[in-house]
């Protein structure tokens, strides 16, 4: 795009947004052009809306010069999600950032786009409720992005995903219009067909989001933490599916491979013991001391049936922060294993995690790369880690694409809480049959009928 063009361009959105919220410069462009994904796109402008009508009137206008538009969050995503293709603008949404309520009696917050997911979480304990989905980046990702890639987080295995908590929504259609769903729609919700759920992992491509209804639950005083130790990753799945039989649902329950061990060693200096060969953590909570002693108890008998090594036990704070350290450095001690890690996360049936990671190891084996494998053993989203140097990258992309082929030969899927995006487009529309992927089309053409929202991801129009 020309300079002349873009002047125009800034002109016209600095109408709507002001000068300020406008951004043409080189620089800050650069900002905007991807997430943590490899792929990128420098957008033609930035702009910054501060309310529902700056962003009719920016959609109005993109639809009227044929401009494609990216809705972004916080750009934390990592399959390229949030990269304008096409000479897109980025509508930076950042500015949304408002809790607008919490009713502790209806338990129900109603928030803004760009409102970060701890923020509300903190905000909600002050009612003594909480918000349970906590992506790895919960910190900094917000839950308009968290609506749309349906994340989910370290306690999704008893509470459920992003989706599970999205009770209504206010969007924003292509032709400038509002809709309201759920809980945010004035009507009776019971007769209408409910469209709220059709925006989760939609990834922009549908509607933007202007304001979020989202479920908060009471919170818990009782926690415990068991980090257990196993000599074999089959034991520990073993162990985990046994959980599950028991009626027993963790709050939490990760998993570690012997890989993902000795990162961990190698960075924190801590000898890892030759026996053990993968490791649980394990967290149980409840409203009662005496109903989480109990979980603790049959747990702890499970483990020894399958003959773990070694359980540790948490229930004061510090303990189990102390517990929790080795999960929250698996990410720093990835990077220093490798200065670029390609991140996957796969999702195959609980007892078919150790076959899987096999397939993992013999894949990483056959193309001689390092590949990691930990990740949430209560749901089988296993997240795989190909850590490499630049030049080893197209082997790399060769290794993933043979493990989204493992994980769907044992009936699972090629994502679950990251995305589909641009990493892993070709991949999903291959292994869609053909009227699953006319529906979608149909959907985004109803909504969206030039493509022009966030175009180019999950799928393409022919």
């Amino acid at each position: 795009m020309n300079d002349t063009r873009r002047d125009v361009l800034r002109k016209n959105f600095s109408q709507i947004v002001g000068e300020r919220n406008c951004t043409v410069g080189k620089e800050a462009l650069t900002e905007f052009s991807t997430d943590t994904s490899r792929f990128t796109q420098a957008p033609v402008i930035v702009a910054r809306p501060g309310n529902t009508q700056e962003i009719a009137e920016i959609v109005r206008f993109c639809r009227r010069e044929g401009l494609p538009i990216v809705a972004r969050g916080a750009g934390t995503g990592t399959t390229g999600g949030a990269v304008p293709c096409n000479n897109g603008v980025v509508m930076d949404l950042s500015r949304l950032n408002r809790i607008l309520d919490i009713d502790p009696r209806r338990r129900i917050a109603v928030v803004e786009p760009a409102v970060l997911n701890d923020d509300l979480r903190r905000a909600a304990e002050k009612s003594n409720l909480t918000y349970p989905p906590d992506p790895a980046s919960s910190d900094k990702s917000t839950l308009g992005g968290n609506v749309a890639e349906n994340a989910g987080g370290l306690h999704c295995v008893k509470y459920g995903v992003t989706r599970d908590f999205l009770l209504g929504s206010e969007v924003m259609t292509m032709a400038g219009e509002i809709i309201r769903t759920g809980e945010l729609h004035a009507g009776r919700q019971d007769i209408d067909i409910d469209l709220t759920p059709l925006w989760s992992a939609s990834e922009g491509t549908l509607v933007v989001f202007t304001k979020l209804a989202l479920k908060l639950i009471p919170c818990v005083s009782q926690f415990v933490l068991l980090l257990v130790r196993f000599g074999s990753l089959e034991q520990a799945a073993e162990t985990v599916s046994d959980i599950i039989r028991a009626r027993v649902m963790p709050s939490a329950l990760e998993f570690m491979d012997e890989g993902t061990l000795d990162a961990l060693s190698s960075y924190t200096g801590e000898p890892r013991r030759s026996d053990v060969g993968a490791l649980l953590l394990i967290e149980l909570d409840g409203a009662y001391e005496r109903q989480v002693a109990e979980q603790k108890r049959e747990v702890i008998e499970i483990c020894k049936r399958q003959r773990s090594i070694s359980i540790e036990s948490a229930t004061d704070p510090a303990q189990q922060e102390k517990l929790w350290r080795a999960r929250r450095n698996v990410s720093p001690s990835l990077k220093a294993i490798a200065p670029i890690k390609i991140n996957e996360d796969v999702v195959t049936p609980r007892s078919k995690i150790p076959e899987l990671v096999n397939r993992i190891k013999e894949i990483g084996s056959f193309y001689q790369l390092r590949i990691v494998t930990f990740g949430h053993a209560g749901d089988g989203n296993v997240h795989v880690n190909i850590m490499i140097q630049e030049s080893e990258y197209s082997r790399a992309k060769k290794a993933a694409d043979q493990i989204f082929q493992a994980a769907i030969d044992l009936n699972g899927v090629i994502s679950g809480e990251h995305g589909i995006g641009l990493a892993k487009k070709n991949r999903w529309m291959q292994d869609q049959s053909e009227p699953v992927l006319t529906l979608h089309r149909n959907i985004k053409q109803a909504l969206d009928p030039d493509w022009l929202l966030n175009p180019g991801k999950i799928f393409d129009n022919d």
